[in-house]
């Protein structure tokens, strides 16, 4: 999301009811490590991997610094991160990630980080939809997703018996509406 020549700018991306998204940085590593360390098992019980590829500091600050294509923000509510947020490019569509520290759920968070941050990639991305795949016995992730507009779309064969394919409107249908 970083237009050409700018690189060294932050994105920083107002929600609402206070919900900052700010790009991560190094300078986030601390931050980011004690919020993944603080309930490592809430963070792995549906099978995703970010207790696993945050399993030291020093493994958070290698991943911040090195982001490779995926857009990362962490989600900040009164100055204290609450969770993280990103999209992975793919093409002409990007896949939408996140999760919330255990203390901070229930909130809505991850639902008005998902709204601010699919209105600004549309904004500024050429992508034509953005989709996420959730656990179906997810239902607070599949309630999230579709709180911020997102439905469920055909079942992908690649894909676990146990996940679920969800996308965003298409650009045309967010542009119509």
């Amino acid at each position: 999301m970083h237009e050409q020549g700018q690189s060294s700018r932050l994105i920083e991306i107002h929600g609402p009811d206070g919900v900052v998204l700010r790009e991560l940085t190094v300078d986030d590593a601390q931050r980011y490590f004690d919020l993944v360390d603080f309930d490592r098992d809430h963070l792995s019980q549906h099978g995703e991997p970010t207790a696993q590829n945050y399993s030291s500091l020093e493994k958070a600050r290698e991943r911040l610094a090195n982001p490779g294509e995926k857009q990362r923000f962490g989600i900040w509510v009164n100055g204290e991160m609450v969770g993280s947020i990103n999209l992975t490019p793919q093409e002409d569509t990007a896949e939408l990630g996140y999760w919330i520290g255990k203390q901070h759920v229930g909130h809505g968070y991850a639902a008005k980080a998902t709204q601010a941050l699919v209105k600004h990639a549309f904004a500024v991305e050429p992508w034509n939809y953005i989709f996420a795949i959730v656990d179906k016995d997810n239902q607070a992730s599949v309630r999230t997703l579709e709180n911020a507009g997102f439905i469920p779309a055909e079942s992908r064969p690649a894909l676990e018996q146990k996940r679920m394919f969800i996308t965003t409107k298409s650009r045309s249908q967010r542009e119509g509406s």
